[in-house]
C-alpha cells in the first residue's frame, strides 16, 4: 500500500536475524538503523524513511525519533526488555514513546512480548491495550504461562512467601527449572 512500518528490537545483535526473517516474508526494501552502521549508513537508512523509499525499517530504541513519509504501523518486539530504556544523558524508554506516537500519528502499535511487562499486563487488562494472544509458537516452543501470585497477607521464611516456595516445590518436582529475579 506504500506504507511503512517501524520494527524496533531491543538489541543490535537481533537486527539481522530479524532483517533476514523480514526479506523471506515481505517483497519490499527493508532498512536497519542503529549505532555500528557508519554515518553514511545511518543517514542514508534514515532518508530512505523519510522519502518512504523503505517499507520496513528495523531499528534499536534510537529509531523511534526516525522520520517517516507515511508511517503505518510500529511494532516493538520484545517489549519488556529493559535495554528500550535510555539511561544516561537524554533519557527516554522507546516503548513508551512508541505508544506515545502511535496515539500521536493515530496508528496502531504492537507491543509484542511472551513475557509482557508489568505495565503492559495492567493495561490489558484495564482495558487500555488490545490483549491479542498467540495460541501456538514457532517449532517445538510451549507456550508461556503467567501468574500473579499474591503475597501480601502470606507467611515470609527466608525471604520467600509461603504460596512462592509451594509454586517452586511444585515446578522441581515435575523436573523443570526456576529461575528468580530479586529486585
Amino acid at each position: 500500500s506504500g506504507q511503512q512500518a517501524l520494527v524496533i528490537v531491543p538489541e543490535i545483535g537481533l537486527t539481522p536475524q530479524t532483517i533476514g526473517r523480514f526479506e523471506k516474508r515481505f517483497q519490499t526494501r527493508i532498512v536497519a538503523i542503529h549505532s555500528k552502521l557508519t554515518d553514511r549508513e545511518r543517514l542514508n537508512a534514515w532518508l530512505m524513511a523519510k522519502k518512504g523509499l523503505a517499507q520496513i525499517i528495523i531499528a534499536t530504541r534510537s529509531g523511534i525519533f526516525t522520520a517517516f513519509k507515511q508511517l503505518a504501523m510500529i511494532v516493538v518486539d520484545e517489549e519488556h526488555d529493559l535495554s528500550f530504556k535510555q539511561q544516561d544523558s537524554f533519557r527516554y524508554n522507546a516503548r513508551d514513546l512508541a505508544v506515545f506516537r502511535g496515539r500521536q500519528e493515530n496508528i496502531p502499535v504492537l507491543l509484542g512480548s511472551a513475557t509482557p511487562s508489568l505495565e503492559s499486563i495492567a493495561n490489558a487488562q484495564t482495558g487500555r491495550y488490545y490483549h491479542h494472544q498467540l495460541l501456538s509458537r514457532a517449532g517445538q516452543a510451549q507456550l508461556v504461562k503467567h501468574k500473579v501470585l499474591d503475597i501480601k497477607n502470606q507467611p515470609i521464611n527466608h525471604g520467600i512467601a509461603l504460596g512462592l516456595e509451594m509454586e517452586i516445590e511444585h515446578h522441581l518436582k515435575q523436573g523443570n527449572q526456576v529461575l528468580l529475579f530479586i529486585n
